[in-house]
């Protein structure tokens, strides 16, 4: 389900995002530590992606490793190249801006790369329920 034949268009206007880091001590209560411990926490960084409507759809890309350089390449990536892709573009449109994205670069292929694709992917999900009035999953059939 893409919506490009609406009567509405928005813009993406910002694309944000924003480093996380759970720490062993908060890793340790949860469930999944259980089935695969991290010795040095868990890493991802917190995506958003923003219309001239003020909606923001936000998604997660796991950036693993120590913090530091798998965070700091998830954010290069999204900030310093899919956001060039993604400004003025339909938001709805996101089979069509995942596709723009993946062929930004070659680097799309490497791990830091697909992982930032696959978190501004699921900004652009979340953000096409919000404009819909429908879940995510919705929209994903």
């Amino acid at each position: 389900m893409s919506p490009t034949n609406y009567d509405f268009f928005m813009e993406i206007v910002d694309v944000r995002v924003t480093p996380l880091r759970l720490g062993l001590e908060q890793i340790k209560e949860t469930e999944a530590y259980k089935h695969r411990p991290h010795p040095w926490g868990w890493n991802s960084c917190l995506v958003e992606v923003e219309t001239d409507e003020g909606l923001t759809g936000i998604g997660e890309a796991c950036a693993g490793g120590k913090m530091g350089d798998a965070t700091i390449g998830v954010k290069a990536f999204i900030e310093k190249g899919y956001r060039s892709v993604l400004l003025g573009e339909d938001p709805t449109n996101y089979r069509h801006l995942w596709q723009k994205m993946h062929n930004y670069s070659w680097y799309t292929e490497t791990g830091v790369g697909m992982s930032a694709l696959s978190g501004v992917d699921m900004a652009l999900v979340d953000l096409t329920g919000k404009i819909l009035g429908i879940p995510a999953c919705k929209v994903l059939g």
